[in-house]
């Protein structure tokens, strides 16, 4: 299979009446890992030029303005990103201020996190998002924690893990509930979720990976690989197609010739294509715009976190920012996210026009 057998990608278990919002929050990360893709420290620092605790205070209120005037969706997932968030001395007051706004319907937080902050701090945020958990206009909290060993031992950043998991993730008391307990099933009745992501940059990065799965399971901890494929990277094709084989809950993949195939993100179907091609979107419609943006942190919004692309849709701060209507063709040439709900083939005479 190659870029151009793939006629459609969606998210498994995406609906339509959900609505994306990503917005990251700033440049500034206290790490600095060779791979990112936001690249140097030094990029970093120069890119977080003007931002500030005002600029993410507006930023923050245009965005309830945005949520709370939505029509047709009845869920809102936002996605607060960096740089580091837990970096921000502000970050529990906008989380606080979002988690309370009037969107009708459910809202789901998820941040990406180094995890460095100590264990108190996410603590405290979950609190946040319970304080405003209810029937019939829940709340929930996803913390996606990366692993890197540059920085850390597995040790001391699994302790923290689970001691923040314990804490906030408890059993439900119900007897259906017990039942499931005594089957082996979890059932969680908290609106927090943990997870933990491992890059896979070496065969003993997999391994970890594997124990992992096994030591954070009894502790509701879901743990997924980061696939760095376009890095320099020294996992072997076993290791890599093992990870690719075992991808679920991520895109759903259907090919010109009809065949299916889910994938755990969509780095993961660019290892699958072989070689070093990775899956281009170019010349494919995107829901992109319609039902999700991503917000960067000077308020520009962008039809999708792409990196190198042309899909800026204007800006939250001066009025100019303007949705949508219905699906647009890609433009860029590398696909980086997870965060639309399908991408299709468009008409020929569109994708000739973008690839001459």
């Amino acid at each position: 299979m190659v870029s151009s057998d793939v006629e459609r990608i969606e998210r498994v278990g995406a609906s339509s009446q959900t609505y994306t919002v990503r917005w990251q929050m700033t440049n500034l990360c206290n790490y600095s890992c060779d791979f990112c893709i936001q690249g140097t420290k030094e990029m970093h620092v120069e890119a977080a030029r003007g931002e500030s605790r005002e600029l993410r205070s507006r930023i923050c209120e245009a965005i309830i303005g945005l949520v709370e005037n939505l029509k047709g969706f009845r869920k809102l997932d936002v996605y607060l990103i960096g740089g580091e968030v837990t970096f921000l001395n502000d970050f529990p007051a906008l989380l606080e201020k979002l988690a309370s706004c009037r969107f009708p319907g459910d809202m789901s937080f998820r941040i990406t996190t180094n995890l460095s902050m100590p264990a108190e701090t996410y603590c405290q945020l979950c609190e946040i998002i319970k304080r405003h958990d209810r029937i019939g206009r829940r709340r929930s909290f996803h913390i996606g924690a990366s692993f890197y060993r540059s920085y850390t031992s597995w040790e001391s950043f699994a302790a923290k893990l689970i001691e923040i998991a314990d804490r906030e993730v408890s059993w439900p008391r119900s007897p259906i509930t017990r039942m499931a307990r005594k089957l082996g099933e979890r059932v969680l009745c908290s609106p927090i979720k943990l997870g933990v992501g491992i890059p896979l940059l070496a065969d003993e990065d997999f391994d970890l990976l594997e124990s992992a799965r096994a030591s954070m399971w009894e502790h509701r901890i879901s743990v997924t690989p980061i696939i760095m494929r376009k890095y320099a990277t020294t996992i072997s094709e076993r290791n890599l197609g093992t990870v690719i084989a075992q991808g679920r809950n991520g895109i759903r993949v259907t090919y010109s010739d009809g065949s299916i195939r889910d994938f755990e993100n969509i780095q993961a179907l660019g290892a699958s294509l072989g070689g070093t091609e990775t899956f281009c979107p170019r010349g494919y419609l995107c829901d992109a715009g319609t039902s999700s943006i991503s917000i960067g942190p000077k308020g520009n919004v962008e039809r999708c976190p792409v990196i190198g692309g042309t899909m800026h849709l204007g800006s939250l701060l001066d009025g100019t920012y303007a949705g949508l209507a219905e699906l647009a063709p890609c433009t860029a040439d590398h696909c980086s996210c997870n965060y639309y709900n399908v991408i299709i083939k468009g008409d020929s005479a569109i994708r000739a026009a973008i690839n001459p």
